[in-house]
């Protein structure tokens, strides 16, 4: 198996990323819902479109971010995904060795769910659940190797995890 991707699938591959990972159903509740009982709601699919939507006009609801933290001001309690390219390593013109990255970002007064549950390593199993070893479109699979999660501070009322997956083409 390779490890590279084809350059011109680098546009698609982070929304088919979120649309993988917004199917599990922890992923989709502990993004929606700001609650302790988070995990005990239910979902519709409009609910989740409107996490991963990226219409740069509509962005209210949106929980699956494409860009790395960056001091933005988070004002409200929420929690967060952001999908990135962590690094690039281009073999030729049409080839790429690519590192995703992916930041859980959780307010610190979400932390805790029902029944002793954490919401960010909830989100962080049901990434890994969703995308280790798993085809999507455009990657290939997707593998956490080489890689280690972070506990990372991003600001005063936001704390998560920091993580990255390469790819391997099958």
């Amino acid at each position: 198996m390779s490890e590279y991707i084809e350059l011109s699938n680098i546009d698609n591959i982070l929304r088919n990323i979120s649309q993988k990972i917004i199917q599990n159903e922890d992923i989709a509740k502990c993004l929606k819902f700001n609650t302790s009982d988070a995990l005990s709601q239910t979902i519709t699919d409009d609910e989740r479109y409107e996490l991963y939507n990226q219409d740069i006009n509509n962005l209210e609801n949106t929980r699956v971010i494409f860009r790395p933290f960056n001091n933005d001001v988070i004002e409200d309690q929420r929690s967060e995904i952001r999908i990135y390219y962590a690094s690039f390593a281009p073999d030729n013109p049409y080839l790429v060795k690519a590192r995703v990255g992916f930041d859980i970002i959780v307010c610190n007064e979400l932390w805790r769910l029902d029944g002793g549950r954490q919401r960010p390593t909830t989100l962080f199993k049901g990434i890994l659940q969703s995308l280790n070893g798993q085809l999507v479109d455009g990657v290939g699979e997707l593998v956490f190797s080489d890689s280690t999660a972070v506990l990372r501070y991003f600001n005063s009322k936001f704390t998560g995890y920091s993580f990255t997956m390469k790819t391997r083409s099958v």
